[in-house]
């Protein structure tokens, strides 16, 4: 007969091999996108026609998590996110108010007045009028001379006067005092240009803004934002600084656009780092950075060159290496230096793996013989592995001792 020893002996080996189920390896695997619209009003052609067509090219996608930079308009975000919401129910961005599919709410006053306003229109009046527009962006213009009168006013005014004007004229100066100053909108509100789309739910949302401790008021504000997922560590899609003009014209802590672009990095690199405890982030945009190649020209090398030291890798520049901002996209304008700016980083963890790397939406005739975006997509396929203990299930856990303890009992009736 089993002597009493031998029935816990086996009761016990039951309830370790219910212990070690607990403890399983588990694939999260996710098919990742970052693609730059380049939806700015005025800056690149046919800004409304390839608006609409963007919707249903991205609805149809076949990704998980979509990082979208260059949408800033509050309207085209809300816009997006209920053309899509079928394929991506879950979103993040700065937009506040509005429902998807509807406009944004009008408020009671125009985002540009007051006497700081007008004395900046005056200054536009006396310093930029008599330039001829091919010459100089307003953007460009404003700050060079009209500085001073820049920093008094609010950020949803600055937005509103540097949207919809490429080159400087006289009536598109009359379009936006009468749009900004006479005209309540709450369209031009900071997003920072991104919207981050997710078939699944999102949590932990967070967002930042680069600059927001310096007293500046910038033309277009940079940061990233900020979510997670189960299965899947912090994502955070970003869009970092690019040199708008050929000299230096930016918060003055800095002196060049290396050190705007750098600092940004670090900002990335202090909060996120690679070596995290827990699930690694993943850090996915138009970075405006990429290294020197054959094909590629190199775009602020240095802080390319900062990610990779800091323990994250590119997959899509060491796999693909094609560029994103290409000469031959007519968006961009034949004088344009092809390069690699938009990337998908991740760490070098043995527990990360990537696939299906590849460069997407490049068709060069999508709209009226013109693709959707001045940029190109990149797309991969992200596999975290973990070892973790479960928490075991209640139900489980019963069954399994109510199995055990009948076990026991029939030995025992046995002896």
């Amino acid at each position: 007969m089993p002597s009493c020893s031998l029935i816990l002996s086996f009761c016990s080996v039951l309830l370790a091999l219910h212990v070690f189920s607990c403890l399983s390896d588990r694939n999260s695997t996710f098919e990742l996108v970052t693609y730059n619209l380049g939806l700015v009003p005025g800056f690149i052609p046919h800004y409304k026609a390839r608006k609409e067509a963007s919707r249903p090219v991205l609805a149809n996608l076949s990704a998980d998590l979509l990082c979208l930079q260059e949408l800033w308009l509050q309207q085209d975000i809300l816009d997006m996110v209920h053309a899509t919401k079928s394929q991506y129910p879950y979103y993040h961005s700065l937009v506040s108010i509005g429902t998807p599919g509807q406009p944004v709410p009008i408020p009671q006053s125009p985002p540009c007045q007051g006497g700081v306003f007008t004395a900046f229109l005056q200054c536009l009046n006396t310093s930029c009028r008599s330039l001829r527009s091919q010459l100089l962006p307003l953007s460009g213009c404003s700050i060079i001379f009209c500085g001073s009168y820049m920093s008094g006013l609010s950020q949803q005014c600055i937005n509103c006067f540097s949207f919809s004007l490429k080159v400087l004229s006289s009536d598109m100066i009359d379009q936006r005092v009468q749009e900004c100053s006479l005209t309540p909108t709450d369209n031009y509100a900071s997003t920072h240009g991104l919207l981050l789309l997710s078939k699944h739910p999102l949590k932990n949302k967070t967002s930042h803004s680069y600059h927001s401790n310096l007293n500046y008021v910038e033309l277009l504000t940079r940061g990233y934002l900020a979510a997670e997922v189960n299965g899947l560590g912090p994502i955070v899609c970003t869009h970092l600084t690019t040199a708008l003009l050929s000299s230096y014209f930016g918060p003055p802590e800095f002196t060049t656009y290396e050190q705007l672009h750098e600092n940004e990095t670090q900002q990335l690199l202090h909060t996120f780092p690679a070596n995290r405890d827990g699930t690694p982030p993943i850090l996915i945009g138009d970075f405006n950075h990429g290294p020197q190649s054959v094909r590629l020209v190199a775009e602020f090398p240095a802080s390319h060159e900062m990610m990779l030291q800091s323990g994250y890798s590119s997959p899509y520049m060491n796999e693909v290496g094609l560029c994103t901002w290409c000469s031959q996209n007519p968006l961009t304008g034949n004088t344009s230096k092809p390069s690699v700016v938009d990337h998908v980083y991740v760490t070098n963890e043995t527990a990360v793996s990537v696939s299906g790397v590849k460069r997407i939406l490049d068709n060069n005739a999508a709209v009226f013989g013109l693709p959707i975006s001045d940029h190109y997509g990149v797309q991969l396929t992200y596999t975290f592995q973990s070892s973790t203990l479960e928490a075991p299930n209640i139900g489980r856990s019963l069954s399994v001792t109510v199995w055990v303890l009948i076990t026991a009992t029939i030995l025992q009736w046995l002896m």
